[in-house]
């Protein structure tokens, strides 16, 4: 069974010693947040994922690993201690209890994404690629946001692509 402790990083250097302390064979366990944000130059939504405790990740170690090798992996500053210099073992039902919220989302500060097209409705894509700047057809459209196009009719052309990649297009009067 693993034994459980915090580590201490250097500034902006959780994801680095994480990485570092996985290739040399430590179970680790960075739990992070998970936000949207949208680029103020590009206008596109962006999904961040930040250390839920910042400057600091848990490490499991069996009983052939050291605490010694721990410290050598950069982008470790150190191991919470409790008094004297003598590493804390955090209770393992914490570190699994945090896991599981992270994994059913507790963690996940996405918006629900509102998807206002509707059958019938004109879109155009902006999504770089092929189908930039055309114009299709609404077929159906998610609540999660996924959007079914018919770029041409004539060819039986569709495509599903995201909401946020598209922009709609103002109903001729």
């Amino acid at each position: 069974m693993l034994k459980w402790y915090a580590v201490q990083t250097n500034p902006c250097c959780e994801a680095k010693a994480a990485k570092g302390l996985r290739e040399h064979g430590f179970t680790v366990f960075l739990p992070v947040e998970t936000n949207w944000k949208r680029s103020t130059r590009t206008k596109k939504r962006e999904r961040t994922d930040t250390p839920l405790f910042t400057g600091y990740l848990f490490v499991g170690l069996g009983p052939w690993q050291s605490l010694y090798h721990v410290r050598q992996i950069d982008g470790v500053r150190g191991l919470v201690s409790c008094g004297m210099g003598v590493p804390a073992e955090i209770n393992v039902r914490f570190v699994y209890d945090l896991q599981a919220r992270q994994a059913s989302g507790e963690f996940d500060h996405t918006p629900a994404v509102k998807c206002t097209y509707r059958p019938g409705d004109k879109a155009k894509v902006t999504l770089e690629g092929p189908y930039r700047d055309l114009i299709g057809e609404v077929l159906t459209a998610t609540d999660a946001g996924r959007v079914e196009l018919m770029l041409n009719a004539v060819l039986n052309w569709k495509t599903t692509i995201d909401s946020d990649h598209l922009e709609e297009v103002p109903k001729a009067a």
